[in-house]
C-alpha cells in the first residue's frame, strides 16, 4: 500500500482501479483464487481517507473496472441490457457497502467495524442468489472453486459464508492500514478476524482430510456438440446412431449410468415416442441407466426434458427443466417438480444445466438425502470451466457428488467436496466420452438444515452496525464532552 500515496485524489483512483482489476481477475470466467483475498483492500484504505462522495466514486469505479472481464460474456449469452445493468447492481451494492463500512470505521472507531463490509457483500450476495433470475452464477464465491479447503464452508453457511471469510480478510488489511498508527484500537478486531479465518481454513482442509470413504458408481459421460438447430428426429439419424456407439463403448468400459447433454434434439410429441423406445431399448441392451436430454416441441411451447431410462427398457423418470436462462428459452414451459430416483442403489437426484445455478433448488435433493446428481448441460464454450463450477459448488451445499455432461463445455465428475475428479472437454470428437468410478456423497450438510440463516445474519448484522454507527459515535463524543466538562468544574 506504500507504493500509493493515498492522501492524494489520484493516489485513491489508481487504488480504486487496482482493486477493480483484481476483481476483474478474481470474478473472470477463469479467476486467479489468491488475488480474491486483497481485491477490495486499496479501494477500501482509500475510501477511509477520501471524503463520503468520493469514497462512493471509488466504489462506483472499482465494480465498474471490476465488470470487464464478463462484459464480452454478459452480452453473448444475456444481451447489451444484461451487459448495461450489471456493472450497474454491481456498482450500487458495492457503494452501499463501501458508504456504511467508512461510517463504521471512520466514525465509530470500534473493532467491530471491521464486519461490516464482509456482512453487507456475504449479505448480497445471498440476495442476489435468492432473487436473480440467474441465481448465484454470478457470485464471488466462484472465484475459490480451485481452493478446495476454502469452499467447503459452503456447506456451512452457502455462498454467503465464502464470500464472507474472504472479504474479511481483505477489509482487516484495509482497517490495518487505516489504523496503523493506532494499532491497538482495533486490536480485539483483528484477533477475532484472525480467528475466523484460521477457523474456516482447518475446518476446510479437516473436513477434506477425514473424507470417509463412501462407496462408488461406474458412471459414462457422453457429448457431441452439434449446432443449434440439428435435425434428429429419429434413432437412424447419424446423431443417434453416434450416441448409440459412444453409449455402448461406455457400457463395455464398466459404465452402468450414462448421462448424455441437454437437448441434443429437437422431437415433436409424435417423433418423441419412438425415439424414446429405441432409446430405452439401447439401455436394456447396455444394461445401464441412461439420462438423455431432448427438447419436446409443441404448436405454442417447447419444454427442456430429461428422460432417464433403466436397464429393463422402461421410463424410470421424465423431468422437465426448472430454471429456463432468460433470453434464450423464453418460449419454454418450466417445470415444477424435482425429480429423485434410486439409481443403482443410491438416492439420485435429477437436474438440467440451469437449475443447478440455485441453490435454493440444490438444497431442496439434499433435504431429501440424495448422494449423486446427473446433469444434462450445454454451456457456451468461454464459461465451460465456471459453469461447470456453478454445479460443483451445489454438490459442496448439498453433500452429493455431480455428474455433469455438457456440450460445448466440460464433462465433469466431482464428488461430494467439490473435487473434480475427472474432466474433459466436450470438443473431442467423433465425441467426448468419459468412464470412472464416482464415490457417492454423504448426504445432508449443516448449510441443507440452516439454509440462507447466515446470509440473512450477516446483512442485518452489516445493515444495523453501518447505519447505527454515527449515532453511537455521536453518543460517545458528547459523553467525552460532559466528562471533560465535569474534570474541568
Amino acid at each position: 500500500m506504500t507504493n500509493f500515496r493515498l492522501d492524494t485524489r489520484s493516489g485513491r483512483l489508481l487504488a480504486a482501479i487496482l482493486s477493480g482489476a483484481m476483481i476483474s481477475i478474481a470474478a473472470g470466467l477463469n479467476p486467479w483464487w489468491p488475488i480474491a483475498w486483497i481485491a477490495v483492500t486499496p479501494m477500501l484504505a482509500a475510501a477511509f481517507i477520501a471524503s463520503p462522495l468520493e469514497a462512493a466514486g471509488l466504489a462506483a469505479l472499482t465494480a465498474v473496472v471490476g465488470c470487464i472481464s464478463t462484459t464480452g460474456y454478459y452480452l453473448e449469452v444475456a444481451g447489451p441490457i444484461v451487459a448495461l445493468l450489471a456493472p450497474v447492481g454491481r456498482a450500487v451494492e458495492l457503494v452501499v457497502a463501501v458508504t456504511l463500512t467508512r461510517r463504521a470505521v471512520v466514525q465509530w472507531r470500534h473493532w467491530s467495524s471491521i464486519v461490516v463490509f464482509p456482512a453487507l457483500t456475504a449479505g448480497f450476495d445471498m440476495l442476489e442468489s435468492w432473487f436473480s433470475g440467474h441465481g448465484a452464477s454470478a457470485s464471488f464465491a466462484l472465484s475459490q472453486m480451485n481452493a478446495i479447503a476454502v469452499i467447503q464452508i459452503a456447506a456451512l453457511a452457502g455462498t454467503s459464508g465464502v464470500v464472507f471469510t474472504v472479504n474479511l480478510f481483505a477489509s482487516t488489511l484495509a482497517v490495518a492500514w487505516y489504523q496503523r498508527s493506532g494499532w491497538g484500537q482495533f486490536l480485539t478486531g483483528y484477533v477475532v478476524a484472525g480467528l475466523w479465518v484460521l477457523g474456516a481454513l482447518a475446518f476446510g482442509f479437516i473436513r477434506v482430510a477425514a473424507a470417509r470413504s463412501e462407496p462408488q458408481v461406474p458412471i459414462g459421460l457422453v457429448v457431441i456438440d452439434t449446432p443449434v438447430k440439428v435435425q434428429a428426429d429419429s434413432i437412424d439419424t447419424a446423431l443417434w446412431t453416434t450416441y448409440k456407439k459412444a453409449i455402448d463403448e461406455a457400457a463395455q468400459r464398466g459404465a452402468r449410468i450414462v448421462v448424455l447433454p441437454e437437448k441434443i434434439a429437437p422431437l415433436t410429441s409424435d417423433e418423441a415416442s419412438p425415439l424414446r423406445r429405441a432409446l430405452a431399448a439401447v439401455a436394456k441392451s447396455d444394461q445401464v441407466d441412461l439420462l438423455v436430454g431432448v427438447t419436446i416441441t409443441a404448436p405454442d411451447h417447447r419444454q427442456n426434458r430429461a428422460w432417464l431410462l433403466n436397464p429393463s427398457g422402461a421410463t424410470e423418470a421424465d423431468y422437465s427443466k426448472r430454471h429456463l436462462v432468460p433470453g434464450f428459452e423464453d418460449g419454454f414451459v418450466p417445470g415444477r417438480l424435482k425429480m429423485i430416483r434410486i439409481v443403482q442403489g443410491t438416492l439420485t437426484g435429477i437436474a438440467i444445466c440451469k437449475d443447478m445455478d440455485f441453490p435454493k433448488l440444490g438444497r431442496e435433493y439434499s433435504r431429501q438425502d440424495v448422494r449423486l446428481m446427473l446433469v444434462p448441460a450445454w454451456d457456451f464454450g468461454r464459461d465451460n470451466w465456471q459453469h461447470s463450477r456453478v454445479a460443483i459448488l451445489r454438490g459442496v451445499e448439498g453433500g452429493y457428488a455431480i455428474a455433469r455432461a455438457a456440450r460445448d463445455g466440460f464433462l465433469t465428475l466431482s464428488d461430494c467436496y467439490g473435487r473434480v475428479l475427472y474432466q474433459a472437454p466436450s470438443s473431442n470428437r467423433p465425441y467426448a466420452s468419459l468412464v470412472a468410478k464416482v464415490p457417492v456423497g454423504t448426504g445432508t450438510t449443516p448449510y441443507t438444515l440452516l439454509g440462507n440463516t447466515f446470509g440473512w445474519l450477516a446483512l442485518v448484522l452489516g445493515v444495523a452496525l453501518g447505519v447505527a454507527a454515527p449515532a453511537v459515535a455521536a453518543r460517545r463524543k458528547r459523553q467525552t464532552a460532559d466528562e471533560k466538562e465535569e474534570e474541568d468544574y
